[in-house]
């Protein structure tokens, strides 16, 4: 089963730099902070890990379809 619907992972979590850059992980989900509107999402990948965040309201927005 490819769980990653034929994405190709462009990084591992420890060679991430820069904010706003698009990339492709993979890992396992070690930690999730549910703040309300802004979640943050710790991947784990062997001995690295990346922090991931994001914020509900621009998830949702429709003004940017």
């Amino acid at each position: 089963m490819d769980t990653m619907q034929g994405l190709k992972r462009t990084h591992y979590c420890g060679d991430v730099e820069g904010i706003g850059n698009e990339v492709v992980v993979g890992g396992y989900v070690q930690k999730v902070r549910d703040l309300g509107n802004l979640i943050f999402i710790d991947l784990s990948y062997k001995t690295d890990f990346i922090n991931i965040f994001f914020s509900l309201l621009s998830v949702f927005d429709d003004t940017n379809n």
